[in-house]
Formats: structure tokens, C-alpha cells, sequence
């Protein structure tokens, strides 16, 4: 689990992987106090090893963009579904991927637009 943080509010993403899988993804370290974490390296996910859980806020009409909550979107268009699991649009991950332009969601814009 990933606790990030900005003004406003806290919110947790949480990331689901094989055991076998992490070594690739989570790096574990050791604060000056002891403290053990890991850390997530995100990288181009070209095949389904690693699924990424993340907690927003929604009311009985829109989705709320948690880094900016005058980004709504209605809930009927900030999901789709297949075969019973829900997931978000691909615009709404893009928005989400559009704080870090880097070469890993770049790919991901590209692949959008294709």
C-alpha cells in the first residue's frame, strides 16, 4: 500500500502482484528510525503482472478527480466493464497519468490514441 499525500487529503493506492512478481516491482528499505517500506518502480507494463488499486471519491452522480476536485466526470462515463469488472476509462487514466509525462505514460498516451 502507497500512502501519497497533498494538501488536501491522504489517499492510498494499493498494488496486487504474484509473489514471484515483486522482485521486478518493490524495493524494501529502512528509515533512519528503522522503519521499514517499499518502494513501487513503476515501469511499462506490456503484460497483466501487476494490477494497481486506486481509492477516489464518487457521490451518487460524478467521479472526483482526487487531485482536483472541480475534475468530475459523471459516473456512467468514468467506468467501463468487462465481463463484470469494473475499470476506469482510458481518459480518466490518462488524466491520472498526465502529472508525470514521462517515457512510461507517454507509451500509454500513444497506445490511447491507436
Amino acid at each position: 500500500m502507497n500512502q501519497n499525500k497533498n494538501s488536501d487529503q491522504n489517499y492510498y493506492n494499493i498494488w496486487c502482484m504474484k509473489e514471484a512478481e515483486m522482485s521486478n516491482y518493490l524495493k524494501r528499505t529502512t528509515s533512519s528510525n528503522g522503519n521499514k517500506s517499499y518502494h513501487f518502480f513503476r515501469t511499462i507494463q506490456t503484460k497483466l503482472d501487476y494490477l494497481e488499486v486506486l481509492f477516489d471519491s464518487y457521490d451518487d452522480t460524478y467521479f472526483t478527480y482526487k487531485r482536483n476536485p472541480q475534475i468530475k466526470i459523471e459516473l456512467n462515463k468514468a467506468f467501463y466493464e468487462y465481463k463484470g469488472l469494473p475499470f476506469l476509462a482510458p481518459e480518466v487514466v490518462l488524466l491520472y497519468k498526465s502529472k508525470n509525462i514521462d517515457t512510461d505514460n507517454n507509451h500509454d498516451f500513444n497506445a490511447a490514441l491507436t
